[in-house]
């Protein structure tokens, strides 16, 4: 599902209201996506992603899971050359990031969580 483009529900729809919305389909591309491991630098843990695809697709967006750190509501230890992310939790505390970016093929992602 493409969450970023949400459309107002009328009221009388089924599941309508004034400010309710739904989610519009849209499918998008399958991804293989080529990881490295988690490694210590000078700086911080750092990770590299590489899309294996053929695909394009603007403001594409993957999950990162099992990110080395507890989550928190300061985004500044995080660098990431992704256009923007979100720090997310589950309910058992567990940390992940969600990554958008311009999907190309071979593109690359690198993420630094920064020493505390």
């Amino acid at each position: 599902m493409d969450y970023t483009d949400q459309k107002p529900v009328p009221v009388g729809v089924s599941g309508g209201q004034e400010s309710g919305n739904f989610i519009t389909y849209t499918e998008t591309p399958d991804v293989l996506i080529a990881r490295t491991g988690w490694t210590q630098t000078h700086d911080g843990q750092m990770i590299t992603l590489t899309m294996k695809t053929q695909a394009e697709f603007r403001d594409y967006a993957i999950a990162l899971w099992n990110v080395p750190m507890a989550y928190t509501n300061d985004r500044s230890r995080i660098k990431t050359n992704a256009k923007d992310f979100i720090l997310v939790k589950n309910t058992a505390g567990q940390c992940h990031l969600v990554l958008f970016f311009d999907l190309k093929p071979n593109a690359q992602i690198q993420i630094l969580i920064a020493n505390d």
